[in-house]
């Protein structure tokens, strides 16, 4: 185990069972996370060595057709991996193409064609020329793409001496030739076996909307009416709008569409959606309504204040933060309810568990008011509560930026700290007074412990823990 582990008590059981090189304890729990931590490390590296090795790479546009390095040492890793997976294994044979047959299907690992710059050479000259412009495109370095009915101008460019054309598949042609005195091998896949979907889900990834016009460049021609309404009536939840091109162009492939060209069934699509995921919220928030009831709000009870210590005035005018060159840094201040009003945290009316202004179960697990390390570990935020027992809290602070006096605009409180809130409350979560904008006494701590009890809050799993420095 590394020195870097930072201590994280149990608090169930708080127990410990080993310490790391630093001496710091560590549970059972902590333990088997480190060590499934270092297990996937290590696949991941072995995985990232055998590319390396290899070169190996995907072919875009072709079904389980990977390119590799070529040379007999990468191609003795390849076996070797598959072998040792139980997979059955043929090659490489004379044009250096291994098969791989896998339980799910078969892998097709082809060569790489020469040196980078001549192959790259010979791509763009066959791009280039006038017989296949717009009917050949480069899928991945030594494998092209081209339209089946321009096959054969292909395989006259390799028939010169010492050429060769090779049928190697029912979907694929290999192409040997020289070019400056050099051997150039290239793979061409009819234009009939490109994965479209492949290329658009690819270019809706990159730029957002355009997954539409690469199907619609590639496919011709509407479906037919059949089986539309059970394209309708598909769960696409969760979907992003490149994972709906995709099932678009499926459909499109079986030719079910009702009839309505592509954009039409897909702009549809997005409209169910949207309307899905609505209904969707809707109930959500109904379940929600139905165990947590209203939301509670400050019981408008007094509490005794504290003013914000006196060396802070003027921080929002750039009176106390700056940065390291000296430049000052304008502390932000709400001036109004409106500005306060999505901060401030209330009470489920029958479960007592802990909400959000906007009536999520509040956890500030994700909070980046501290710096963590790999290790997982409860995050606290900041919070104040008036003097009138409203409650603010926020899972951001920024030095120089946004503080306790945030919530307030320096008016004084009736407690300030850091919360560390679980799942609403409903697992242990805690109240501390941390903060140096204030420095409450731990008598504070009582202000809001009565105002969350006296606001049905479930209280079993609340703590309120003087902050120890």
């Amino acid at each position: 185990m590394d020195g870097l582990l930072e201590k994280y008590q149990n608090r169930k059981s708080n127990s410990w069972t080993l310490k790391d090189a630093e001496g710091i304890e560590l549970t059972t729990e902590e333990i088997a996370n480190k060590r499934s931590e270092l297990q996937s490390s290590i696949k991941q590296l072995e995985s990232a060595e055998f590319i390396h090795k290899t070169g190996i790479s995907k072919v875009v546009g072709a079904e389980s057709t990977m390119l590799y390095k070529g040379d007999k040492a990468s191609a003795d890793l390849i076996k070797k991996k598959h072998k040792d997976q139980g997979d059955t294994v043929t090659g490489p044979d004379k044009n250096g193409i291994i098969t791989v047959t896998t339980k799910d299907g078969t892998i097709t690992y082809l060569p790489e064609g020469g040196e980078a710059s001549v192959v790259k050479s010979f791509a763009s000259e066959l791009m280039t020329n006038t017989a296949l412009s717009g009917h050949i495109r480069l899928s991945n370095s030594n494998v092209m793409a081209v339209d089946l009915a321009k096959l054969p101008e292909v395989e006259k460019l390799f028939s010169g001496k010492g050429d060769k054309w090779v049928k190697i598949g029912d979907n694929l042609y290999m192409g040997e030739t020289t070019r400056n005195g050099k051997p150039v091998k290239m793979f061409f896949i009819p234009e009939e076996s490109l994965n479209v979907a492949n290329d658009a889900l690819k270019a809706e990834q990159n730029n957002p909307g355009t997954g539409l016009s690469v199907i619609n460049a590639n496919l011709r021609g509407d479906a037919a009416k059949e089986g539309f309404a059970d394209f309708m009536e598909r769960d696409w939840k969760g979907m992003t709008e490149g994972q709906m091109v995709l099932e678009a162009w499926k459909l499109e492939q079986k030719g079910k569409s009702d009839g309505k060209s592509l954009n039409e069934i897909f702009e549809e699509r997005k409209k169910e959606k949207v309307t899905r995921e609505k209904l969707e919220k809707q109930k959500a928030e109904q379940e929600l309504l139905k165990n947590r009831g209203k939301l509670i709000g400050a019981t408008g009870d007094s509490y005794p204040e504290k003013e914000m210590l006196a060396q802070y005035k003027d921080e929002e005018k750039g009176a106390y933060f700056d940065t390291p060159t000296g430049d000052p840094l304008f502390v932000k201040y709400f001036k109004s309810d409106a500005e306060r009003a999505p901060f401030e945290v209330f009470v489920g009316e029958k479960d007592g568990l802990v909400y959000d202004a906007e009536g999520n179960l509040l956890d500030t697990q994700n909070s980046d008011t501290k710096k963590r390390s790999s290790l997982v570990v409860p995050a606290d935020a900041i919070f104040v509560m008036d003097t009138k027992g409203r409650i603010f809290l926020s899972k951001h602070s920024a030095y120089g930026e946004f503080h306790h006096s945030t919530f307030l605009g320096g008016d004084p409180v009736g407690m300030a700290g850091e919360a560390n809130i679980v799942k609403g409350g409903s697992e242990y979560s805690k109240f501390n007074n941390n903060s140096g904008h204030y420095s409450c006494d731990n008598s504070y701590l009582d202000n809001i412990r009565i105002e969350l009890e006296k606001r049905g809050a479930k209280m079993d799993n609340l703590g309120f823990e003087p902050f120890k420095k």
